[in-house]
C-alpha cells in the first residue's frame, strides 16, 4: 500500500496570498519546504493484478498536484467534507476520467454529496459528466478492497448511456 500526499496545507495554501509572515515569505523561495498545496491524498493498494487508486478530496490544484506522478485514472473519489478546497477540482478529475473512458464512483456522506451537488449542479446535469460521475452516499464505514470483486470485471469502462 502506498499513501501519496498531494497536499497538506490548510484551505488557503502556503504561501497565502498577500501574507508576509516568515513562513509565507520562506515558502515563496524556490525549493522551499514550506510551500504546500491544498489538502489531498491518493491511496494505491491491492495486488499488482488488481491494483486500485483512490483519491481523497480533489482540490482546485489537482492538475498541478498529480502532474508527472502517473496517478490516473482513479478507481474512486472520497470527499471528506464540503469545503471548497476539498472538491473544486472535481471537473478536472472528471475530464481526466472521461478521457480515460473510466467512470468515477464518488463516495461521501449524504450531506456532503448534497452540498457539492448544489454548488456544482451543472456537473450532475451535463450528459458527458453524468456518464462518468457515479455518486454514492456513505452512511458508515466502507470496504476499499475485496478479492475477488464483482467490479473487477467491469471497472475500466463507463456506462454507454446516462
Amino acid at each position: 500500500m502506498q499513501l501519496i500526499f498531494l497536499g497538506s496545507s490548510d484551505d488557503h495554501g502556503v504561501p497565502r496570498v498577500g501574507c508576509q509572515c516568515a513562513v509565507c515569505e520562506s515558502a515563496r523561495q524556490a525549493g522551499s519546504r514550506n510551500h504546500r498545496t491544498l489538502p489531498s491524498v491518493a491511496l494505491r493498494y491491492g495486488p499488482s493484478y488488481a491494483e486500485r487508486l483512490v483519491l481523497v478530496d480533489v482540490t482546485p490544484e489537482f492538475r498541478m498536484q498529480t502532474a508527472g506522478q502517473n496517478l490516473a485514472p482513479f478507481d474512486a473519489l472520497f470527499l471528506t467534507h464540503a469545503h471548497e478546497a476539498h472538491f473544486l477540482g472535481l471537473k478536472l478529475l472528471l475530464d481526466a476520467q472521461r478521457d480515460a473512458g473510466q467512470a468515477l464512483p464518488l463516495y461521501a456522506p449524504p450531506q456532503v454529496l448534497e452540498d457539492v451537488r448544489e454548488r456544482l449542479s451543472w456537473l450532475w446535469n451535463e450528459k458527458s459528466y453524468r456518464r462518468v460521475l457515479q455518486p454514492e452516499s456513505l452512511n458508515g464505514p466502507c470496504l476499499l478492497y475485496t478479492s475477488p470483486s464483482p467490479r473487477d470485471r467491469t471497472r475500466s469502462r463507463m456506462p454507454s448511456s446516462a
